[in-house]
């Protein structure tokens, strides 16, 4: 294990880690889409809802195949192109409102005065999330949830191509934050592509394990069941 000592860096991850999508209603950002839709058009929601079932499960088909990510205003755009219509308004900002509209995203409880002790401490913070989202859209939401100012430098999949355990996005969150992998702590729920993928770069790992889940094959530095305890672990509070 190594010892969580001069840490420099904090990494977080986004989903299920410092926020936490509560459900799922794929109607309420169809509905939104259309509200959006320049008139005049005929598209009816049953439309979408049949344009959806069959491109977007193919780009995430081909994304599992791929292992390349793609961005969900790549989907707009050729939703745009196919069924005719025009969006009023900008596609990043569209897209994050399809976000909290379809998954009813929160920010988990400790998460904000987490990232207040983390930043008084001097560390700097990045975030790295696997994401359809572009970092604009990523960026607009962190700003609703009031946590983005905490934040050095963001990092999506969508935007290098690349998913986690990929080493070369923990790379490049490292290159934007300039610390070494030694010297940095990545903190996530996911025990691959959080926590695999970290230590496969040699960066501190903190589990976020709010279930108390069984770690199996993958043994994380740190597991901790709420986000207060991560300052305590790395050693800066």
């Amino acid at each position: 294990m190594r010892q969580a000592t001069s840490i420099s860096a904090v990494v977080f991850d986004l989903g299920s880690t410092l926020v936490r999508e509560t459900g799922f209603h794929p109607e309420e950002a169809q509905r939104f889409i259309l509200s959006r839709a320049l008139s005049p058009h005929n598209l009816r929601q049953k439309e979408l809802e049949k344009f959806n079932d069959s491109v977007f499960r193919d780009m995430l088909e081909r994304r599992e195949l791929s292992g390349l990510e793609f961005q969900l205003t790549q989907y707009l755009n050729l939703l745009q192109t196919c069924l005719g219509i025009r969006l009023d308004g900008d596609l990043d900002e569209i897209a994050c409102r399809c976000w909290f509209l379809e998954h009813s995203p929160r920010l988990e409880g400790g998460a904000t005065e987490c990232l207040r002790q983390l930043r008084s401490s001097g560390v700097k913070l990045g975030l790295l999330s696997n994401t359809i989202l572009s970092r604009k859209s990523i960026k607009l939401a962190m700003k609703e949830f009031g946590i983005l100012d905490f934040f050095d430098a963001v990092v999506c999949s969508s935007e290098v191509a690349y998913r986690k355990p990929n080493s070369l996005i923990y790379r490049a969150i490292l290159a934007l934050l300039r610390a070494e992998a030694t010297q940095s702590a990545m903190v996530g729920d996911n025990l691959e592509s959080d926590i695999a993928g970290a230590a496969s770069v040699g960066m501190t790992t903190v589990w976020y394990n709010p279930g108390n889940l069984p770690s199996l094959e993958t043994r994380p530095d740190h597991i901790v069941s709420d986000l207060a305890s991560v300052p305590g672990v790395l050693g800066l509070c």
